[in-house]
């Protein structure tokens, strides 16, 4: 399934002083996979894991960045050349994040957001820069941190080039959370439901 290119991407690739840093390599920003645009909500006090993956897996990753967009120079995390950067984090990150797997085998570079609160709400961006080829694209994620009762909804969205077609895929999965209270207790009842939905543009 090919993922298409949206223009207002490329006004967020910012990894031009790196190619400096690295210039004894060939150095491309590789097409990430996970969506072009997601969008996400939870529950304060959750962990979440933001998904990113970088489309081939026989590849090496120089930089990883997960940077939100309130946050200025700061970073959400920085890995570099084998190492993660904490002197450059935004400190309301600090112990609190880290990507899914510190191997990034078969290009997964998912970051786990530890213990959410409402002041993580924002545009996450995820960008990786590697060594082959010279296909680039940006992730961005929009992650939405709701009290605890409401009615958390979690929504996704990615492009498809299909039979000739143009598709827009909606994945949305919902989590009703429902308090009873009977003489002395509570029960807690919890209803989770998927529901796919395409729609096609010929």
């Amino acid at each position: 399934m090919q993922r298409l290119t949206v223009s207002y991407n490329e006004r967020l690739l910012s990894l031009t002083h790196y190619v400096h840093l690295l210039s004894a390599h060939v150095v491309v920003l590789w097409k990430l996979t996970s969506c072009i645009f997601c969008y996400f909500a939870c529950l304060s006090g959750q962990d979440v894991t933001l998904q990113c993956r970088v489309r081939h897996s026989n590849i090496t990753i120089l930089v990883l960045e997960w940077k939100r967009a309130d946050l200025g120079d700061e970073y959400v995390l920085l890995y570099h050349d084998g190492y993660f950067v904490p002197q450059v984090q935004h400190p309301s990150f600090k112990n609190r994040v880290d990507v899914q797997d510190r191997q990034m085998k078969d290009g997964d570079v998912s970051l786990i957001l530890k213990d959410v609160t409402i002041n993580d709400t924002g545009t996450y961006e995820c960008r990786a820069l590697v060594l082959e080829s010279l296909s680039r694209e940006v992730n961005i994620i929009s992650l939405n941190v709701v009290p605890p009762g409401e009615t958390n909804l979690e929504l996704v969205l990615f492009f498809s080039m299909k039979a000739g077609g143009l598709y827009l895929i909606i994945m949305l999965s919902y989590l009703i959370h429902l308090t009873i209270s009977y003489i002395y207790s509570t029960v807690l009842l919890s209803l989770l439901s998927t529901v796919n939905i395409e729609v096609v543009f010929i």
